[in-house]
């Protein structure tokens, strides 16, 4: 092999190696931008998940502020405009609690999305 022969395949070996890191550190940049944005979907339903936990608790002591009132007057005759309050909290945090759910199923379909992606990509 002469030595131009020879300089051109070290040359050749030296951008290869050079390519090939290039990708790897390519790879892992992707790889952790893509990791994070999955861990800030994966935050935001931990967080939209304790929120409709809480409101879960709250609907509870409005159910039970209602029943008590209810009983004082179980043909509702009389249902006070508090008794009237708690039924409309009760069911304005119903529907917080499923809207709730719905963004929290939708950011963990996004977040499983992406780890998927990642698992298929990297193996």
């Amino acid at each position: 092999m002469g030595t131009k022969t020879y300089h051109l395949v070290t040359l050749g070996d030296s951008v290869m190696a050079k390519v090939v890191f290039l990708r790897q550190e390519y790879a892992e940049a992707t790889y952790k931008e893509h990791y994070a944005e999955a861990a800030v979907y994966l935050a935001q339903v931990r967080e939209l998940n304790q929120r409709a936990f809480d409101l879960h608790d709250e609907y509870t002591r409005f159910s039970e502020e209602n029943h008590k009132l209810f009983m004082q007057d179980p043909l509702g005759h009389s249902l006070s405009d508090a008794a009237l309050a708690h039924g409309d909290r009760c069911n304005a945090n119903i529907k917080e609690r499923i809207r709730l759910k719905a963004e929290s199923s939708e950011a963990l379909d996004k977040a499983s999305k992406i780890l998927t992606w990642i698992k298929e990509t990297f193996k």
